[in-house]
């Protein structure tokens, strides 16, 4: 990884922020190439970063050799009404986990 001299940041650092920003499912490659490092390296981390996250309110969700940093499926009731999109129905566990990739 080329590092900048300045950067305090972590490859940990640079992962989560890269997701956090992503619109979508990023592939392992994608983020090897923009943080010029390896595919291994950034598989390496990824399970580091899932592991100190597991108690957390976000997570990884790995979605067809992709990876996407989303909110808990337990926080949807919350992130509904926070968002104005609380409803009189109840969510399905798939409508909930299709809310928390969201």
């Amino acid at each position: 990884m080329t590092e900048n001299n300045n950067s305090s940041l972590t490859l940990e650092n640079l992962i989560e922020n890269l997701l956090f920003v992503a619109e979508g499912p990023v592939s392992i490659a994608q983020l090897a190439t923009a943080l010029d490092t390896t595919p291994k390296q950034i598989k390496r981390t990824l399970l580091e970063l899932e592991t100190s996250y597991q108690n957390r309110g976000l997570q990884f969700q790995h979605i067809r050799g992709r990876v996407q940093l989303t909110t808990h499926p337990q926080a949807a009731p919350y992130i509904e009404k926070f968002l104005g999109l609380e409803s009189q129905q109840k969510l399905t566990n798939a409508a909930l986990e299709t809310l928390a990739i969201i």
